[in-house]
């Protein structure tokens, strides 16, 4: 996600080099309305909140956020799996 966050970014400050500066909320909530559906929580979360509170900066720290969290689950899954699959294996060949 960093990079895409990134790319959007940098179009934004290459539209205000341009003089055609894009407002900050309206950055976060571009940011926002093109999470993939495996971030509907956080989706939710944003597009409830107070336009005002939000700054695309506080909504990229959110998606990275989620993102190491998607992570974080996902390598925790697979230990837990290969954790599994070994006893099994050893209560196999026991």
């Amino acid at each position: 996600m960093q990079p895409q966050i990134n790319q959007v970014v940098h179009t934004a400050q290459q539209l205000e080099t341009i003089n055609f500066p894009i407002n900050n909320c309206l950055l976060a909530f571009l940011l926002t309305i093109y999470l993939p559906n495996s971030y509907v929580m956080l989706h939710t979360i944003i597009t409830n909140l107070e336009a005002a509170n939000i700054t695309s900066k506080w909504v990229a720290d959110q998606i990275i956020g989620e993102k190491r969290h998607h992570l974080n689950n996902f390598e925790g899954n697979m230990l837990r799996s290969k954790g599994l699959k070994d006893a099994i294996c050893m209560v196999w060949f026991w």
